[in-house]
């Protein structure tokens, strides 16, 4: 090896190094603000604070592709594909595919094609792109979801978190605010003592006359499900889960004390809009919710009738029906 080539190595060997601690550090980066953000999010899917499965990749296709508009699109594909992953209760990395019949797609495999020049960055996200897509359209990868969450409700559900946080980012956007009013490391914050950072509006324990009156209609596992369920899940700004804890719904909103729905989040905020809090609610904002992942993820849910099935809450529409 000449000094020529030896000095071209580590040059290399220290542009890698700069653009990995980058990537997995992208507020302290140059890159643009749209770029932070993506990055920022597949992060989160991750359980390790120094490492995500896409890095590698990231880093490569970073060293190769100057266009931001095309790394912005790997990004976006990237996380999309998290999120199919975030879906399934089978926590082992991609392990999921295997259940739904599909062949993982290698990060470090990809990385390694990239660097080597056996393909470009187009067709890294071309091939993402047809991964998912086909992945997607298979017909049984909703049912299997659902049955997932039929089984063990949506609070258990390991990635509702990064969707509670997604949707109130949405609410934000919708808003026109400029001011979080969420901060995700503390959201995140599995140690948290006796406070929660995830409240459920019908509460888990229901002995007040408030709660008991709106629920009486339905047997007890059917006021477990509603408990659970996607719509009843609200992420809180402050760790106020301990103060609010049981109380009726009007209190929950507002104490008088700036306490409570009313003052905390954009999620909080909307539910803090309602009249009431009863079965139909839950099965609303259940709705709406999954509305959400539909358009934010790309992922087809079905119809009404086959979203208020996903949330297994057939039960609340024939309560409904039957009032009128």
């Amino acid at each position: 090896m000449t000094v020529s080539e030896i000095y071209d190595y580590v040059q290399n060997l220290k542009q890698s190094v700069g653009l990995w601690y980058k990537i997995i550090n992208p507020n302290d980066s140059d890159f643009t603000k749209e770029e932070k953000l993506w990055i920022d999010k597949l992060i989160k899917f991750s359980r390790n604070d120094d490492f995500f499965p896409e890095a590698p990749l990231l880093m490569v296709f970073f060293q190769k592709e100057k266009d931001v508009e095309q790394r912005i699109k790997l990004l976006k594909i990237l996380e999309k594909i998290g999120f199919l992953k975030l879906l399934s209760y089978t926590r082992h990395e991609y392990a999921f595919l295997f259940v739904y019949g599909e062949a993982p797609m290698n990060m470090i495999k990809l990385a390694r094609e990239l660097s080597k020049g056996e393909k470009k960055p187009k067709q890294i996200i071309e091939s993402l792109e047809v991964f998912r897509t086909r992945l997607i359209n298979q017909n049984n990868i909703v049912s299997r979801i659902k049955g997932d969450f039929q089984k063990s409700g949506f609070y258990k559900w390991h990635g509702i978190k990064y969707f509670l946080y997604e949707y109130e980012l949405f609410l934000k956007e919708k808003s026109k605010a400029k001011r979080y009013k969420l901060n995700w490391d503390n959201f995140n914050n599995e140690d948290s003592g006796d406070f929660k950072t995830i409240e459920h509006i019908y509460p888990q324990n229901t002995h007040k006359p408030c709660w008991t009156r709106k629920f009486s209609n339905y047997n007890t596992p059917q006021r477990n499900i509603l408990r659970q369920s996607l719509g009843n899940l609200l992420p809180l700004s402050h760790p106020k889960n301990s103060s609010l804890g049981n109380k009726c719904f009007e209190e929950k909103c507002s104490n008088g004390e700036n306490v409570g729905y009313k003052y905390g989040s954009y999620s909080e905020i909307e539910v803090s809009e309602k009249d009431d809090w009863t079965a139909k609610e839950i099965l609303e904002r259940g709705l709406k919710l999954l509305n959400f992942m539909e358009e934010r993820w790309g992922i087809k849910l079905g119809n009404r009738n086959e979203k208020i099935d996903f949330l297994n809450l057939g039960f609340v529409e024939e309560k409904e029906k039957e009032k009128i």
